[in-house]
């Protein structure tokens, strides 16, 4: 049997404005319908874990707040029957051992109502589980925490705050036993939490072990007392916000403290109930994404009903703790940086024109680019960037951008990792161009931006290229309100589309891929109803899509060129496609991997 309970989150931490674009980050939850007031919280990753009382099978009375200020806490889920448990029995003892040494401490949970004392004393004894072995008949523990199989593991930090749950590793299972660990969550885990980080995966999808149905249960017992920031919203700002809104983070001011998130309380009531943020626009019911930023359900909840009661402190005891931020590149070390020869000076106010500038890469052999990121020395007034690569010979901003995209960053993007198999090539003797777009904040500036590349030092496996359906032949006539304009891309190849990067300019209000297959079936893998200039977003694919030659990828974007539409410069104007704000595109990007491999074994 396999825990089947899922929580669809983004990868690594969401973002919160920047600029005028102010403030905050979906999942659904057992107790959708709960008042905020009275919901309970402490399963999901990211919340405080409630204050549960124990006692352990040696009669001792205990209580999780016991563990606070520990490196970290481990509650692994047990059961003397279950096969799967069985086999990582000697595998937690002996990680319990190693990692007591940096300061963890281990919790061991057994919530079946039909094991014995006997067995679980056997157990204990049999593989030396050191720590409180804690028998929860009554299901307290397991419908506090929304315990899904035998084998499902929690950490917790120094706060208790829930960093991760889910599986061990993926090395055994229900109906498999691999040779070796690929995935070692559990060791991911507490090494990002010793570290202060978050891992990169907070919660598996499933847990590879006996179901135990606490998921399906009302989380009813051991609440928390009302919300407040201590004990809440300090966590999902956190979570949320506090990656750009921090001391020497992108956004203009910190929502670090108590103080300043009190202060700041009407206007983040506003961004999200207007939906301005967060930053994340595609449509919930349409796919699933790697990186999805949007703001669970129900820490909007808790968010609003903090607002709306005036913003508590609470106490200081529950504070949230503090969490490492990554201050150089977050793809590593870069095996070459390249960048601007002069910097770009950014006055003090008005409207600056999209800037071009070409970086020779003088590679005199291609290179296969592992990761990159773009990173602008001025990133409080870069809108966006978009990187080209031109080709020797080519021109490739004379198309308006439709060939050679490469790379872009937005506020809030930490780069790209393709991984050991995949990515992408830059040509001998290219260039790179850099499409930089600025907003003026009050202040002159200067920037020189930078991208960071870690290459293979072979050819990959596979090739990540970033494609088009595109349209450059359009007019928006003046004062339209809804002009829809369409473009297709026909594969040649089976493949598979990993991400998505709709772009048009300011008078574009929404956007949409349809793919349609040979047998002339439709299906939509992305909409975003809500367009948004001012967030340039990728949207990365939870699974990739796969796709047969034949198969047509049809992109629709939708304008508003009329007096209802702030952002236009000009309704009279009849619009056309060209490369400043006050021109408009409409290119849908994205990146596509062919089942053919790369181009080099192709051509081999």
């Amino acid at each position: 049997m396999i825990g089947s309970w899922k929580w669809q989150r983004g990868a690594g931490a969401a973002i919160l404005g920047l600029a005028l674009s102010l403030a905050l980050f979906g999942c659904d939850t057992p107790d959708a319908d709960a008042s905020p007031e009275s919901e309970a919280f402490g399963f999901r990753p990211g919340e405080l874990v409630a204050d549960l009382a124990y006692t352990d099978l040696d009669g001792n009375e205990g209580r999780l707040s016991d563990y606070r200020g520990s490196a970290a806490v481990v509650i692994a889920v047990r059961d003397t029957g279950c096969p799967v448990s069985g086999r990582y029995a000697p595998r937690l003892a002996r990680m319990a051992q190693e990692w007591e040494e940096e300061g963890v401490r281990f919790l061991w949970l057994n919530p079946g109502p039909h094991e014995s004392k006997e067995d679980m004393r056997a157990e204990v004894e049999e593989f030396g589980f050191s720590g409180a072995y804690v028998h929860d008949p009554d299901g307290v523990w397991g419908r506090a925490l929304q315990v899904r199989a035998t084998t499902e593991v929690f950490v917790l930090d120094e706060s208790l705050t829930l960093v991760y749950r889910g599986s061990v590793d993926d090395q055994y299972g229900i109906g498999f036993n691999r040779p070796a660990v690929n995935h070692p969550w559990l060791e991911d885990a507490l090494a990002a939490t010793l570290e202060g980080s978050v891992p990169a995966t907070r919660m598996t999808d499933e847990v590879h072990g006996c179901l135990l149905g606490f998921d399906n249960q009302p989380p009813t017992e051991a609440r928390h007392d009302a919300v407040t920031w201590h004990n809440r919203v300090s966590r999902v700002m956190q979570e949320n916000c506090v990656a750009c809104h921090r001391e020497g983070g992108i956004a203009p001011f910190s929502l670090e403290t108590f103080e300043q998130a009190h202060a700041y309380r009407h206007m983040l009531a506003y961004v999200v109930e207007e939906g301005i943020m967060p930053p994340w626009y595609a449509d919930p019911a349409v796919g699933k994404w790697a990186n999805d930023r949007g703001l669970p359900d129900a820490d909007r909840r808790a968010l609003l009903a903090w607002i709306e009661s005036g913003g508590p402190e609470g106490d200081p005891a529950l504070a949230a703790a503090p969490r490492s931020w990554v201050e150089g590149w977050n793809i590593g070390e870069p095996d070459l940086v390249l960048s601007f020869d002069e910097a770009i000076t950014i006055p003090a106010e008005g409207v600056v024109p999209y800037q071009y500038v070409v970086v020779p890469t003088g590679f005199e052999e291609d290179r296969w680019v592992r990761a990159m990121e773009i990173r602008p020395s001025a990133p409080e007034v870069t809108h966006h960037a978009l990187v080209f690569v031109q080709e020797p010979g080519e021109r490739t901003m004379m198309d308006g951008g439709v060939r050679g995209f490469f790379a872009a960053t937005a506020p809030g993007a930490v780069g790209d990792d393709f991984g050991e198999d995949l990515g992408k090539r830059i040509p001998a003797g290219s260039s790179l161009v850099f499409q930089m777009h600025y907003t003026p904040n009050g202040r002159e500036v200067e920037d020189r931006s930078r991208i960071g590349f870690v290459f293979h030092d072979e050819p990959p496996a596979r090739e990540v290229e970033t494609r088009s359906a595109f349209n450059v032949r359009f007019v928006i006539p003046p004062y339209a309100e809804n002009h829809e304009v369409s473009g297709e891309h026909t594969f040649g190849e089976d493949g598979v589309i990993r991400a998505f990067f709709p772009h048009t300019h300011v008078r574009g209000v929404a956007f949409r891929y349809d793919l349609i297959r040979r047998d002339g079936s439709e299906e939509v893998v992305l909409n975003v109803p809500n367009y948004n200039f001012d967030w340039q977003l990728t949207y990365q694919a939870a699974e990739p899509i796969p796709v047969k030659a034949g198969d047509v990828l049809r992109a629709v974007a939708w304008y508003d060129n009329s007096e209802n539409n702030p952002y236009n410069p000009d309704p009279s104007a009849a619009v056309r496609f060209g490369e400043q704000t006050w021109d408009e595109m409409m290119l849908g990007y994205f990146d596509f991997v062919s089942d053919s491999g790369t181009r080099l074994a192709q051509q081999d």
